[in-house]
């Protein structure tokens, strides 16, 4: 299945046994551009099985509020299929300024980013303050479809994707 495909193209992966769909992220890779989420929500709404998963999901590129509203309900589009995959690319710098991020602070606010998702997703409120994001008593709705969140793998080859991985993801990709 190659995704941004039709839908019948997503019902059709499914029906032959598909366990999952990776669909890659960038804002401008070199001028091109692919939201994952976005590229997901059709997929989700016209399959009932397939694992939905982000791969990877350059979260350090957003502000993680917004992501957080829009992963949560995608997930309940998907009644609890969606996986993040997020890690912190970096291989076109441009991509990073493009979006008013420099990218030395990449893994830093990936770190902080994950942990703003998961208090949104599992807490009624959140405050939280770190270096790059600050929030003060935040409410969310919806919540994803499971009580725990939105999946989180970590993604990535280096010691410190491992470490992000035992911190705040529930698995690594």
């Amino acid at each position: 299945f190659v995704p941004g495909g039709s839908p019948e193209d997503a019902r059709q992966a499914e029906a032959a046994g598909v366990d999952g769909v990776f669909v890659g992220d960038h804002v401008t890779f070199y001028g091109s551009g692919s939201d994952a989420l976005m590229k997901l929500a059709p997929i989700a709404a016209v399959t009932e099985r397939i694992e939905l998963q982000t791969c990877v999901y350059l979260l350090a590129l957003r502000h993680p509020t917004p992501v957080a509203l829009q992963a949560a309900q995608l997930d309940q589009l998907a009644r609890g299929r969606l996986v993040m995959g997020i890690g912190i690319g970096g291989e076109d710098p441009n991509e990073w300024w493009a979006c008013g991020v420099d990218p030395k602070t990449r893994a830093r606010r990936t770190d902080e980013s994950m942990q703003v998702l998961r208090s949104l997703w599992t807490q009624e409120e959140t405050s939280f303050e770190g270096k790059y994001f600050k929030l003060d008593k935040v409410r969310m709705r919806p919540k994803p479809f499971r009580a725990g969140g939105v999946t989180m793998q970590a993604g990535g080859r280096s010691d410190a994707a491992l470490r992000r991985t035992a911190r705040y993801a529930d698995g690594w990709t």
